[in-house]
C-alpha cells in the first residue's frame, strides 16, 4: 500500500477512535495541530510536525489527512478519559426516551438559552464546559459537554424526577422532587398529577415551555387531564384499568369538548411509549391551525 493511501482523512481517523468528529477537531484545535483560517481547517506547525498533510480532492477540495501511526498517539488515546458528548447522546445513555430531554433541562437550569435559531450555550453553561464544535459558519455548530458536568446535583435532580413516571417499579427518592402519596406523582414544576402518564406530558410540556394546567373542569361533567389554553386544547388520560362505565365517561367528556370546540387528544395505554414524540406532532399540528 502506498504511502498516500495509508494516510487517514480526520473523519475516517475520528471513526477509528470511535469519538464524533466535531469533538476530534476540537481535541486537535486545542491540542494546536490545526486551525481555523476562514472557513477552512489548516495544519500548524505541530500538526505537520505529527505527520499532517494535505489531499486534494474535485469532489472535496483540499482536506487534512493524517499517517496511521497518529491513531495510536498517547494525546489522542488519552481522548476516551476526557470523552464530551452531546445533550443527545447524553439523554440516550440516560435512558429517556427523547433525545431533546437533556437539552430541554440545560436550558432549565440556565446553561442553554432559547433562541430564534435555536438553543446557545450561557456564560452559566461554558463555566461548567459548554463548548461548540466549530463547523464553519454555514453549519449550526453542536454543543459538547465534559463528564464531569453530568455530576451536576440540580440536573440529577431534573432527570430523576423525569424518570420516575417512565419507570415501572418506583424509583429511590430524591431530595427535590418526591412521590408525593400513592398514585399520586409530582411533576419538576410541583404540580401533583394522579398518574405516571399525566406527570410524564406535564414535564415535557413544561421543558418545552408550554403554558397549561392540571385537572380543569371547563364543562359540568367534563374534566381536561391537562387543559391547553393558547392553544384551547383539551388532553385526556385512559386510565391503565377501567370498565366500561369508565369508557363511556372518557368518551362523553371527549365528545363535549369537541362539541364546544376545543381540540382533544386522547391518550390510550398503546400510544404511552411514543408520549413525547406524539406531543410534539400534536403541537406542531395545533400551531399550525393558529
Amino acid at each position: 500500500m502506498s504511502e498516500a493511501a495509508d494516510k487517514l482523512s480526520t473523519s475516517a481517523l475520528a471513526r477509528q477512535l470511535d469519538i464524533p468528529i466535531q469533538q476530534l477537531f476540537a481535541v486537535l484545535r486545542d491540542y494546536e495541530w490545526i486551525k481555523r483560517v476562514d472557513d477552512e481547517w489548516v495544519l500548524t506547525p505541530k500538526g505537520e510536525f505529527e505527520g499532517g498533510t494535505y489531499r486534494n480532492s474535485k469532489r472535496f477540495g483540499r482536506y487534512i489527512v493524517w499517517p496511521q501511526k497518529v491513531a495510536t498517539h498517547p494525546l489522542l488515546v488519552a481522548i476516551e478519559a476526557q470523552q464530551r458528548h452531546s445533550a443527545a447522546e447524553w439523554a440516550e445513555r440516560e435512558g429517556l426516551p427523547h433525545p431533546v430531554y437533556i437539552e430541554r433541562m440545560l436550558v432549565e437550569i440556565g446553561w442553554l438559552k432559547d433562541t430564534p435559531l435555536g438553543t446557545v450555550v450561557t456564560a452559566l453553561g461554558a463555566s461548567n464546559g459548554g463548548e461548540v464544535a466549530d463547523l464553519g459558519w454555514m453549519k449550526s455548530g453542536v454543543v459538547y459537554w465534559p463528564s464531569a458536568a453530568e455530576h451536576n446535583s440540580q440536573l440529577q435532580a431534573l432527570i430523576h424526577a423525569v424518570k420516575r413516571p417512565l419507570e415501572t417499579e418506583p424509583l429511590p427518592k430524591s431530595d427535590l422532587f418526591e412521590l408525593t402519596g400513592s398514585g399520586h406523582w409530582t411533576a419538576i414544576d410541583g404540580r401533583e398529577c394522579s398518574s405516571a402518564l399525566q406527570a410524564r406530558c406535564a414535564n415535557w410540556l413544561y421543558l418545552r415551555r408550554i403554558h397549561f394546567a392540571i385537572a380543569c373542569q371547563l364543562h359540568e361533567g367534563a374534566v381536561a387531564d391537562i387543559y391547553l389554553p393558547d392553544e384551547r386544547a383539551v388532553i385526556l388520560f385512559q386510565p391503565h384499568t377501567m370498565g366500561s362505565a369508565h369508557w363511556k365517561r372518557l368518551l362523553d367528556s371527549q365528545s363535549v369538548f369537541e362539541r364546544n370546540g376545543y381540540r382533544v387528544l386522547l391518550f390510550t395505554t398503546e400510544s404511552e411509549p411514543q408520549t413525547e414524540y406524539r406531543l410534539d406532532h400534536w403541537l406542531r399540528e395545533l400551531w399550525a391551525l393558529r
